[in-house]
């Protein structure tokens, strides 16, 4: 099978290499794939398959060819189409707007899910504060699903101030709550209904008797974890799920970084690290970011800072890690730095500016998602009207960092302070225009969604045909940290005798995944450790000629 694309259609060529006929058929699983033509036959042949509807809607589909007989049947052609340039962009406001909502203070986005802050609102008083959820229906149309306040919301509660959405739950900040606390943030949780039914599900403070102003103010949350920054008390503190559930949810550590100003100011999670960006580091030096690693608890890893940082910049306003790679922003040096880690170590990888100026004023206005950056930009202006706002967006090639495009929305005026808070998720990007007026009040504010920039193309890959490996070799385990279940993959040359056993880290034996004779090729094992408790696990295969152990970390 041999595959080529051109807009909105790919071509798979079927090709008999053997001595005798063969007869094939093709399936689609994707009604939006529509063959062209045949779709069976014999011998060699073509497949055309065009897509019908939806042109500029990301998402992935599959095509199977089945050749009864043939060595290598059936072969599965895998066709992702990307998102168009400039692709329909989505203007999200709240179904009841009022003067000085500030409607997109802070967003975030997850897959299908938005959240956007809105601190001005006022339903139950001056500046109690509201969040709004929005949830993709269809392929370029989002929908408000539900409004958050607190049961016992107080005038100047400002609910809102951070927000974070991760698959079925929201976290909410809030600057003051009304239990005595200064500061308090709220955990939501989707119910079996769905978002329009929701209800408070935890509160969150920090330790009894902790001074920590600024609670609330910055929050992330990834899997069963959630970080809040507490920027004039220099401090941060990372939650955990419970066994039993978020509604049973303590603090599990904090830290501190007394010597530096505003440590907490913007906070970033993703799996097992965090980021916590801190504007002047050590009173009056260029910033920094620090690095926390999730082991068998949260704790300090590194310090990053700009490789040019100067006394007076402010390195750390911003902050956002995806995976291997963080970016963090310096809004007096109007710049943003990429770092990447390899071998567990942080290293800077390229500074963003491309003769731009960010002007990215406030903290949630950078992030970085796979091969995409985006910094915010709120102060900029356009050639006709101060302060509108933009939005950079750069792509990483095998050359590095790029700019790609600076991004206004489409009806923008006048101090819009569009790119005040930004996010990216998937192909989804949000960013918040939050002194948005609308035609009858002022500072409503809104958001936007589009679609990350691409061709209007498919492109498509097809498994090789299998080879013997040629060496013993055990792979790390994927995903790793892993929650529920991971993936243990190794390679044999030949037929052996192979045990593959797991481990604690004192070497008392927990399970055995195989002991048998297998054959020659690449072996893929699951291993489901539902009963055990976090942690650090050993893998450990052993055969006659080949022995090997490697380490794995179970969150749970």
């Amino acid at each position: 099978v041999n595959t080529t694309s051109a807009q909105n259609t790919t071509t798979i060529q079927i090709n008999n290499n053997g001595p005798g006929d063969m007869n094939w058929v093709a399936s689609s699983f994707d009604p939006w794939l529509q063959f062209v033509g045949d779709s069976s036959g014999t011998n060699s042949g073509t497949i055309t398959v065009n897509v019908n509807e939806n042109l500029y809607c990301p998402r992935n589909g599959r095509i199977i060819v089945r050749a009864p007989g043939a060595l290598y049947s059936p072969r599965e052609v895998f066709i992702h189409q990307k998102a168009g340039p400039g692709t329909n962009e989505v203007k999200l406001f709240s179904n009841d707007p009022n003067n000085a909502d500030w409607f997109g203070w802070s967003v975030d986005i997850d897959g299908d899910y938005a959240i956007i802050g809105a601190v001005g609102d006022n339903e139950f008083g001056n500046l109690t504060g509201a969040a709004y959820i929005f949830e993709r229906d269809g392929c370029c149309s989002w929908v408000q699903k539900a409004k958050l306040h607190i049961s016992d919301a107080q005038p100047l509660d400002k609910f809102g101030q951070d927000v974070a959405i991760c698959e079925d739950f929201a976290v909410v900040g809030c600057h003051r709550g009304s239990t005595g606390y200064d500061e308090v943030a709220f955990l939501f949780e989707k119910p079996a209904g769905g978002w329009e039914d929701m209800t408070e599900t935890a509160r969150l403070y920090p330790s009894q008797g902790t001074w920590a102003p600024g609670f609330g103010e910055a929050i992330d949350m990834s899997g069963e974890y959630i970080i809040i920054g507490a920027k004039d008390g220099s401090k941060i503190f990372f939650y955990e799920k419970p066994e039993s559930g978020w509604q049973d949810m303590e603090e599990k550590i904090y830290f501190s970084q007394p010597n530096s100003r505003y440590f907490g100011i913007t906070v970033a999670i993703d799996g097992a690290y965090a980021v916590v960006g801190t504007e002047y580091d050590e009173y009056g030096s260029a910033g920094a970011a620090y690095v926390y690693k999730l082991d068998w608890n949260w704790g300090y890893q590194t310090k990053l800072v700009a490789s040019d940082g100067q006394p007076g910049d402010a390195f750390g306003t911003s902050v956002d890690i995806d995976n291997d790679r963080i970016i963090v922003g310096d809004k007096e040096k109007e710049a943003a730095y990429i770092f990447v880690r390899e071998n567990d170590i942080w290293y800077e990888e390229q500074k963003l500016t491309g003769g731009y100026s960010f002007a990215n004023g406030v903290k949630n206005c950078v992030s970085i998602n796979g091969d995409y950056a985006l910094v915010g930009a709120w102060e900029n202006s356009d050639s006709t009207y101060l302060r509108t706002g933009s939005a950079f967006s750069f792509v990483r090639t095998d050359l590095g960092w790029s700019f790609s495009k600076q991004i206004f929305n489409s009806d923008l005026a006048a101090e819009d302070h569009f790119g005040s808070s930004v996010s990216m998720s998937g192909p989804y990007t949000i960013i918040s225009a939050h002194l948005k007026d609308n035609l009858t009040m002022n500072d409503v504010g809104a958001a936007y969604i589009y679609c990350t920039e691409g061709d209007i193309v498919t492109s498509v890959s097809t498994p090789p045909e299998q080879t013997l490996p040629v060496s013993y070799d055990l792979k790390q385990n994927y995903p790793n940290p892993f929650n529920p279940i991971t993936t243990i993959v190794f390679d044999l040359p030949r037929p052996t005798n192979v045990t593959l056993k797991i481990y604690t880290i004192l070497g008392e034996e927990v399970t055995t995944l195989v002991s048998e004779e297998l054959k020659a090729g690449t072996h893929k094992y699951i291993w489901n450790p539902v009963s055990l408790a976090s942690g650090v696990y050993l893998y450990r295969i052993e055969s006659k000629e080949y022995t090997l152990t490697k380490k794995m970390v179970f969150l749970k």
